[in-house]
């Protein structure tokens, strides 16, 4: 059974110290507005960060990205086996490190959670402000 947090604080747990150069591609990441452009804009500013990651943490997952951009993006997975990030759905900066999180630190769905979201949090302040939660599970607020 996957160990989800079941709420927001919990998803938080305590504060992490990321290093200066994740913050950084992160930070660089933003600034390019990942939600604006065309499809193939947006993923190659994804396929940017990736490799960011790649260099900042010495990991080479393959970044798959799969569909059009639409839907949902529950449908992501990060596979250890196989060494592969895949994005399904609609490209999602959460979902993206959500799974870098597990490239990261395994399976745990808590670490991930907690890894993905301080980082959002700390690197995306005013979209953050802009989210409301379902548990763990982050979602904009449209109205």
């Amino acid at each position: 059974m996957p160990d989800y947090p079941p709420t927001l604080e919990a998803a938080l747990g305590r504060p992490l110290k990321f290093p200066p150069a994740t913050l950084k591609a992160v930070k660089a990441f933003a600034r390019s507005k990942p939600w604006r452009g065309t499809f193939e804009e947006r993923q190659a500013k994804f396929q940017q960060l990736h490799a960011d990651l790649c260099r900042v943490y010495s990991l080479n997952p393959t970044l798959q990205i799969q569909g059009d951009g639409t839907g949902d993006s529950g449908g992501s997975y990060y596979s250890r086996g196989a060494n592969v990030i895949v994005l399904a759905g609609r490209l999602s900066v959460i979902t993206f490190l959500h799974e870098w999180g597990h490239a990261l630190r395994g399976g745990s769905e808590f670490e991930a959670c907690r890894w993905s979201l301080r980082l959002f949090q700390r690197c995306f302040p005013k979209s953050w402000g802009r989210l409301r939660f379902e548990g763990h599970v982050a979602r904009r607020i449209t109205d």
